[in-house]
């Protein structure tokens, strides 16, 4: 059978500047597009190193590598999580040759990749993986890539839209013949402008520096990175596929929502890479990556913009694969990998993280963060539910506008009036938990349904358990 590689693209890149301003009244299309703007760097920020080339490790410098993992893809959890790694030097030339099937040293390889642990929560031990695999994937591997770029054409866009498609056509350029891309367009309304296609002549002749003409300002983002991610549906199931969406991650006119974006996309295997340019909406872009494995990016003046562009297409054919079987347990998982190249003096350190929780929280609008225990008809948590109320906890410091209701269940043992207080005052004492844990109070709601809301028939003990139950329904993301 054979095995898809995945890595999305969805590089959203971001209309510049404040929110867009809508077309209302007399005012014309033109008066409401945006200048351009070069955003700000935060103070104290550094510049990450882009990919521009690759070099051998018998001709790299070992006092000038740094390793990486470039993203996660948690997707297949818990059978397996798959890191993608990055090898390179201070000059952002990526080092080949240190595994299978391209490495050529005469010691087991497998002594370059000294170790890889996970740890559940900042406070847990480190575990040991010990039974993992690399994989090197090179541009001699020679498999046709089938790439999708989904660029924002609405007024938000403004002047700005000429640097998009400076950094669109460097892409461009750096395919390969075999290489096929598709090109979408939108505003309100997305538009397939050119069909997947190896000829770079007529990709490039997509970006013809006519600027916003024909557009209008509203925004179908999730719609229009669907129509990209069906592009890439159709193609050989071996050929890797990625979706590039340019955009400020903001929506006001698609047809569908995030969810059955997430959903397409994972059901056919390919990730979102997300691009930023200056302030947009972080927390829409991190979710699309986040979920669809693939990666966001946050640049800040166009030239960082268009070496964004070549990163990702040199990363996506140049990088070492280590799949494992991970820790099975709900939350955050902090990854630590550890490489000695040959004549390197020192270890090489790269750390990563994925949550199980993330998808579940972007693709519906309830969560299961574990099990929560009571004592036997009372609302007194039990000390094994400490688990899941961090695992809550750290779901909503990771967003902080997340407002969610805690609903309490119970089976029909005892009576109406009973289970109904009962639901009540377990719902409130979970919510007291996780305020307790450091989130506002305003952000907590707690809410009793007693009996009424089964999920099992009451006439069983198995489904008499299934009935006491705790759910967490988000009211707001």
């Amino acid at each position: 059978m054979k095995q898809r590689r995945s890595f999305g693209i969805v590089l959203t890149t971001l209309a510049i500047a404040a929110a867009a301003t809508f077309v209302s009244g007399c005012r014309s299309f033109e008066e409401s597009v945006k200048p351009l703007i070069t955003p700000q760097a935060p103070e104290g920020y550094v510049r990450p190193v882009y990919m521009t080339g690759t070099v051998s490790v018998e001709e790299a410098d070992p006092s000038k590598m740094n390793v990486e993992v470039w993203r996660v893809n948690s997707n297949p959890y818990p059978d397996s999580v798959q890191l993608f790694v990055r090898v390179f030097d201070n000059d952002g030339r990526i080092i080949t040759k240190l595994a299978p099937p391209y490495y050529t040293g005469s010691d087991d390889y497998r002594k370059i990749w000294s170790g890889l642990t996970e740890q559940i929560g900042i406070d847990g031990d480190p575990q040991n993986i010990t039974d993992f695999s690399v994989r090197e994937f090179s541009d001699q591997d020679g498999i046709p890539y089938e790439l999708a770029l989904v660029l924002d054409y609405s007024g938000t866009m403004g002047t700005n839209i000429g640097m998009l498609e400076e950094g669109a056509s460097a892409f461009v350029k750096l395919k390969r013949p075999q290489d096929r891309i598709a090109v979408v367009k939108f505003d309100k309304n997305p538009q397939l402008v050119v069909r997947s296609t190896d000829s770079e002549s007529a990709l490039l002749a997509t970006f013809n520096r006519a600027g916003l003409a024909g557009y209008g300002t509203y925004t179908a983002l999730y719609s229009a990175a669907r129509l990209g991610a069906e592009q890439l549906a159709l193609a050989p199931e071996e050929h890797p596929r990625a979706v590039v969406l340019f955009t400020d991650g903001e929506d006001n006119a698609s047809t569908i929502v995030a969810s059955d974006l997430y959903k397409y996309t994972l059901d056919n295997d390919i990730p979102i890479f997300t691009i930023a340019f200056g302030p947009v909406n972080r927390e829409v872009l991190s979710d699309i990556s986040t979920v669809t494995g693939g990666k966001f990016y946050q640049t800040y003046t166009p030239d960082e913009l268009k070496m964004a562009f070549e990163d990702i297409y040199r990363s996506l054919r140049n990088y070492y694969l280590v799949t494992y079987r991970p820790v099975n347990a709900i939350g955050k998982h902090m990854v630590r990998l550890t490489l000695t190249p040959p004549r390197a003096a020192t270890q090489l350190g790269a750390t990563a993280e994925y949550n199980t929780l993330t998808g579940a929280v972007a693709r519906d609008n309830s969560f299961d963060p574990g099990p929560i225990f009571f004592d036997y008809n009372q609302a007194t948590l039990r000390p094994e539910s400490q688990r899941a109320i961090e695992n809550v906890a750290t779901v909503m410091r990771d967003r902080p506008r997340m407002k969610i209701e805690v609903q309490g269940h119970t089976d029909a043992v005892g009576g109406d009036e009973f289970n109904q207080k009962l639901s009540e005052a377990r719902a409130a004492a979970v919510r007291d938990a996780i305020v307790a844990a450091g989130i506002d109070p305003s952000r907590v709601q707690a809410r009793g349904f007693g009996l009424s809301q089964p999920v099992a028939s009451n006439d069983t003990e198995e489904g008499r358990a299934k009935n006491r139950r705790t759910e967490f329904v988000i009211l707001r993301r």
